[in-house]
């Protein structure tokens, strides 16, 4: 098979209806009509306030800028913290060192951390580490998570890992009515490369609206073609 090919349900029964005046989207994967959506600055916290957390912000922020090899420290500190920033901390740590040592401790992070800030943070350092082990913790992620915001980065990270597996949960995000999601699903599309996407399943039955046109129309502007099968016509690649 020369070309890459996605297959995935499309719908929009559940996709509101969007104002009739036009407005400038963020960017051109927008829906046309949403107001370009408000994104967090993603600037850093303050340190803590606790003397003991704020020794721990200055010993990370060393191990960082010294580009230490032995980050042993960065795991305890994750692990022995009761402070969400410390947490927090250890994952930037890790986004900006790009090691891939961090891993389990990510994936801990990103899976059982209380704190929605400290997921997020994880699911990006994954992103910036580059590993394929992470990719079916981030889908995951990026179907299940309640934070939107931790499946936003987990998208994004999905996109910077490029692993072909993550196409699946990445397209199907392009027609989520969260402009954030669904900018973050079509960056991560472009990244992957995926060059064809065929849906399935449309006009089956009723709650199933959504056609082809429809989905060429949200993903203008990526390199990728929607391949409509039509029954009874064989197709070939």
């Amino acid at each position: 098979m020369k070309d890459k090919l996605l297959c995935f349900m499309f719908l929009t029964a559940s996709i509101p209806a969007f104002a009739a005046t036009p407005i400038t989207p963020l960017t051109t994967w927008n829906e046309p009509g949403t107001a370009a959506p408000v994104r967090p600055l993603g600037l850093a916290p303050w340190p803590p306030k606790d003397p003991a957390a704020r020794e721990a912000w200055a010993e990370i922020a060393m191990l960082e800028d010294t580009r230490a090899t032995d980050l042993s420290r960065l795991v305890g500190h994750y692990q022995s913290s009761q402070d969400s920033l410390v947490r927090w901390r250890v994952c930037r740590a890790y986004a900006r060192l790009q090691d891939s040592t961090g891993v389990d401790v990510l994936l801990d992070a990103l899976q059982k951390d209380p704190s929605p800030w400290v997921r997020q943070e994880a699911a990006f350092a994954l992103g910036q580490v580059g590993s394929r082990r992470a990719t079916q913790a981030l889908i995951y992620a990026a179907r299940e998570q309640r934070d939107r915001r931790v499946r936003a980065r987990s998208l994004e990270a999905l996109g910077k890992i490029g692993d072909p597996e993550a196409r699946g949960v990445v397209t199907g995000h392009l027609t989520n009515p969260d402009p954030e999601l669904s900018r973050e699903a079509a960056l991560a599309c472009r990244l992957l490369r995926a060059k064809k996407v065929i849906p399935m399943h449309f006009g089956t039955f009723p709650p199933l609206t959504g056609r082809p046109d429809d989905l060429r129309e949200r993903i203008a502007g990526l390199e990728t073609t929607v391949w409509a099968l039509e029954p009874g016509k064989p197709v070939e690649w």
